[in-house]
């Protein structure tokens, strides 16, 4: 699905939270090639004021359609998603991964 451009002028990665890019330098990140890294960087690590922005900027239905193609999400952050996308855990990329990826069972 084509979404529209993020407005940069209107919209600051520097407005997010630091803790969300401690290990990236924010200038290489661009809000819509890497909005991906910035929308599981939010679910993971992110406060409710970053949260607030990226619904803002992307929309719940981009943040939706990310997040269930996202590799990894914490049982926290992917129940989040599911409760407010209305969707099973089940038809997360993630929760898929997780169920085919079990550890060893410790006996």
């Amino acid at each position: 699905m084509e979404y529209n451009k993020v407005d940069t002028e209107k919209y600051k990665l520097t407005d997010l939270s630091p803790q969300l890019f401690w290990d990236t330098r924010v200038e290489d990140v661009d809000w819509d090639d890497h909005s991906a890294f910035i929308v599981e960087r939010v679910l993971e690590y992110g406060m409710m004021k970053d949260w607030k922005m990226i619904r803002e900027v992307y929309g719940l239905e981009r943040i939706i359609s990310i997040s269930m193609k996202l590799r990894y999400l914490s049982p926290k952050s992917l129940s989040f998603m599911s409760a407010i996308s209305g969707k099973n855990q089940n038809e997360f990329r993630c929760y898929v991964q997780r169920q085919l990826n079990q550890g060893h069972w410790i006996y």
